[in-house]
């Protein structure tokens, strides 16, 4: 994540819109795959039917000649009860195979910078300033969800009113971020100290003084 700052040069809103793409590609081939292999399955899972339904007329057929030269005009083929015995196909459900920063199987991390972390880390450490439970957060931060500034609910998209709000995960995830490489990378015309400051503040960091010194 690191080459959105200082590389590409995203400003957080673009860098959200950048991930979510990512994720929805990565979800779409996975999904393709998943599309294949069940069609793959489904052809197997007819072709077995077919060779058990033919091993059991076979069978069948067996008897009834059996019995027919035994004692004449009882000779029959249970062909529905061949069809319907143990033909089931067996669904899967794909709702795990998939990406999703709230289901906890997405980290963001810099491999440079040997940084990383998950929705419910950021969850945690805004559990107590906004009063919103970490369970609840975990579903929030991520997705097209908003503080609202006054109130410090969370809105939908659709209870926006036409308010110009940023996504809860750029407000309060990525632009706490950008604000750190700003302040250690000598951005934002040598204010970095104020904006490192804010951002301690925000995530709880106990850091001793001249270790911000340092980082400043």
């Amino acid at each position: 994540m690191d080459r959105l700052v200082t590389e590409l040069k995203m400003t957080p809103g673009e860098a959200y819109i950048h991930l979510s793409k990512l994720l929805e590609q990565v979800n779409a081939v996975l999904g393709g795959f998943f599309q294949g292999e069940r069609m793959e399955e489904d052809l197997n899972w007819r072709e077995r039917v077919e060779a058990r339904i033919a091993a059991s007329t076979a069978r069948e057929q067996e008897r009834a000649n059996k019995l027919a030269s035994e004692v004449p005009d009882t000779a029959s083929v249970d062909t529905e009860g061949m069809a319907s015995a143990n033909t089931d196909f067996e669904e899967k459900d794909d709702e795990d195979l998939y990406f999703a920063p709230e289901k906890h199987n997405v980290i963001f991390a810099s491999a440079i910078d040997g940084w990383a972390f998950t929705v419910r880390q950021f969850a945690s450490l805004y559990e107590k300033k906004l009063g919103i439970k970490r369970t609840a957060m975990e579903k929030v931060l991520w997705g097209d969800f908003y503080l609202d500034p006054k109130t410090k609910k969370v809105l939908a998209q659709k209870h926006l009113k036409g308010r110009n709000l940023k996504p809860m995960f750029v407000q309060l995830v990525l632009e706490q971020i950008w604000a750190v490489y700003q302040a250690t990378t000598g951005g934002d015309k040598g204010k970095g100290f104020v904006d490192l400051s804010h951002v301690i503040l925000i995530l709880v960091i106990n850091l001793e003084t001249t270790r911000v010194l340092t980082l400043t």
